[in-house]
Order: structure tokens, then sequence, then C-alpha cells
């Protein structure tokens, strides 16, 4: 139990560092670059973008990196608690409220997904047994085991939403869910700054 936790822990980092590390090293490209470079560097994070996500979610996905600028990164949420849970709660209730849940339900339903972890793990382990050949902690086939990690993600999110009477279709449901891994991402981040500079 305790190996593929750590194993989908790391998957969930490298997801949420995906998206993270695109807009930083995008905003660093273009502070050291002329203003007439600016707009070609743009064109190219677009692209970049177009590349990995579904064209309904980039307009979503950079308004995304703007909204969550203002989240405090003081040290308690860099503890390795919130770091490694795959549904860290400041980050679940700021994003739910964000997009429009009510600081109560934001609330409630943020301290209920931190909960989460062992059911996540559980479902992974299910649903990678049944393959003909186990993917977790097989390198080879991390796509599958991304894939699987996503779907579940997905699934206990998605459930946990509509317990709580959050009206949201698949779409609105996992663009959130990808708002939460792009914060978390970039609160990965952050942490690390804070931690080299102290």
């Amino acid at each position: 139990m305790k190996s593929n936790k750590d194993y989908l822990c790391c998957i969930t980092i490298i997801i949420c560092l995906c998206s993270a590390n695109l807009h930083s090293e995008a905003e660093q490209t273009n502070n050291s670059l002329e203003t007439d470079k600016k707009e070609e560097i743009t064109k190219k994070k677009e692209e970049v973008k177009e590349a990995i996500k579904p064209p309904e979610k980039i307009e979503k996905e950079a308004n995304t990196n703007e909204k969550f600028t203002n989240l405090n990164v003081d040290q308690s949420l860099c503890s390795k608690e919130i770091l490694m849970t795959f549904f860290p709660s400041p980050v679940v209730k700021a994003v739910l409220i964000q997009n429009k849940v009510s600081e109560a339900d934001a609330d409630t339903i943020s301290k209920e997904l931190a909960q989460k972890d062992q059911e996540v793990i559980r479902l992974v382990e299910e649903r990678a047994s049944k393959m003909e050949s186990n993917p977790l902690g097989d390198l080879t086939q991390r796509d599958t085991a991304i894939k699987i990690f996503r779907e579940t993600l997905f699934e206990v999110f998605a459930k946990t939403l509509k317990a709580n009477n959050v009206k949201a279709d698949e779409n609105q449901i996992q663009t959130i869910l990808d708002d939460m891994q792009q914060v978390k991402g970039k609160l990965f981040v952050e942490c690390i700054k804070k931690e080299r500079s102290s």
C-alpha cells in the first residue's frame, strides 16, 4: 500500500508540474526578451498548450494561471501532508470558491476530499490488478498508470461534488479538476523556491 501511494504521489506531482512549469518557463523567457519578441513567445506558448489540451480547455487553463496568483503560500501549505495528498484541502477550497461554489460547501467538500487518499489508492489498485499486466510500479507502463489515476481522481471528485449537491456536468468537473492540478503544481514550485531561499 505504501509503495503504491508513493508511486501515485510521484505521478500526481508530475501531472501538476507539467502545467505549472509550462507557464513558469514561458513567463521567465518573456521577461528576458525584447518587447518585439514577446508576441512570438506568446504564440509558441499557445501552440504548446493546444498540443497538450483539448481546444475547449485552453482558454480556461490560461485564465487559471492568473486567477490563483493571489493564493498565499505560507509555510503551513508547504508541509509534506499537504503537498503529497491527492486533494490538498486549501487548494481544493480555493479552486471551488473561484468556480462559484459557496464557501460553506467548498469547506465541506475540501475536508471530505482530504480524507479520500486511501479510497483513491484502493480504486487504482483494483483497476490495475484487473489488467493483463499491472502497470503500477512499472515505469514502462507509466502512461497507463497515469490514465487509471486520472480516471480515478475524476470519479472520486465527481462523486463527492454530486453528494454535496454541486451541479456540474462532466466537462465542468474535469475543468475544475484541471484547475486544481495546475494550482497544486504552482504550490509545489513555490514551496521549493521558499525552501531554497530559507
